[in-house]
């Protein structure tokens, strides 16, 4: 979204006030041909990301004000009737790749260009750690992820998973709804919320199932969340009683999830 600012000026006629004003004006170095001073004049700025789609996000900054741009799905960008001058623009990226450092532009005339940008992917993006029934797991993306959607009244969905390729893994999904940043939240036995962790073993034929649903609980402690970065951080435990195939309950202790990109 860009916002316009119109000015609207009034000429009242002094003949003797206008003269002595012109005479002045003539001599500023700002007014030029055209009468454009450099200090309220605007431009606009357009660059690309790479690869595409691992960036959504860019902030300009210049003396305390910002301005966002979203990045299309070919990775372009665009900022309109930005103010001359220098500005920091900081890149956003999704899941799976490094934020970057601050790159530094100038805008000094109607249209200006940045070189491409290059995200590189990240291995050590979204981690989630916990302790289950004694032992200790942690991951980062692609086995990660979050979701503030579609679940309930809005609804927020966190997953992990162990190495999914491999015939025997391990999965736990949790969701929980009215979710409003962050907070405390109980996660009951009710359909949009519950938390679920599935066993598959023998080469996958064997599906396993513990969930709060089965009268087990969970608490989810959302600490930080940036609606900018689209990034969440929290804490979570869970007791999970068994289901189909599973005998016993499911312990989670010292659960954490940090800096995880939100879908939304």
């Amino acid at each position: 979204m860009y916002c316009k600012q119109k000015k609207y000026f009034k000429l009242v006629y002094y003949p003797t006030l206008l003269l002595a004003l012109l005479f002045v004006h003539g001599c500023s170095k700002d007014s030029g041909s055209g009468g454009n001073n450099s200090q309220n004049s605007k431009g606009n700025l357009s660059g690309s990301i790479t690869p595409t789609y691992s960036a959504f996000r860019i902030v300009a900054t210049s003396g305390g004000s910002s301005f966002i741009s979203d990045v299309d799905g070919s990775g372009n960008y665009k900022f309109e009737g930005l103010k001359y001058g220098s500005y920091s623009l900081q890149i956003y990226p999704v899941k799976g790749y490094s934020k970057p450092s601050p790159v530094s532009v100038d805008i000094n005339s109607s249209n200006n260009s940045t070189n491409s940008i290059t995200l590189s992917p990240s291995s050590t993006d979204g981690n989630m750690t916990y302790t289950l029934n004694g032992n200790s797991y942690s991951f980062f993306y692609p086995f990660t992820a979050a979701y503030y959607t579609g679940i309930g009244t809005n609804g927020f969905l966190l997953d992990c998973q162990t190495d999914v390729p491999s015939a025997d893994h391990w999965s736990l999904s949790v969701m929980f709804d009215n979710f409003n940043g962050p907070g405390t939240y109980p996660v009951t036995n009710e359909p949009n919320s519950r938390f679920d962790i599935i066993k598959y073993a023998d080469a996958g034929a064997t599906v396993s199932v513990w969930s709060s649903a089965y009268g087990g609980s969970a608490t989810i402690i959302v600490n930080s969340m940036d609606t900018i970065s689209h990034r969440i951080s929290g804490t979570f435990n869970v007791t999970a009683k068994p289901g189909a195939n599973a005998s016993g309950d499911m312990t989670i202790s010292d659960g954490t999830f940090n800096n995880l990109y939100y879908e939304k």
